[in-house]
């Protein structure tokens, strides 16, 4: 597998992750909390939430890192 295939890869999961806060997918993701009542499930929500976040702001600097290793990789092919 070639070193630009790789890195496609890598952006695509990157990709994924950054989507995690996507607002679509809210309702999906929190959907398990729904009838929590308990200060248990409120903490675990918690938890969770910014869990997510954390993923979520790490797909996008991964994401911002890969893309210009693969355009740094693709100019040097050119001379």
């Amino acid at each position: 597998m070639s070193k630009n295939s790789k890195l496609l890869y890598s952006i695509l999961g990157c990709f994924i992750l950054a989507l995690l806060n996507n607002p679509i997918f809210e309702s999906s993701r929190l959907g398990i909390f729904e009838y929590a009542r308990d200060l248990a499930f409120v903490v675990i929500y918690q938890i969770f939430n910014i869990l997510i976040n954390v993923l979520s702001f790490t797909g996008f600097v991964l994401l911002i890192v890969f893309s210009v290793r693969l355009i740094i990789s693709n100019v040097g092919k050119d001379k």
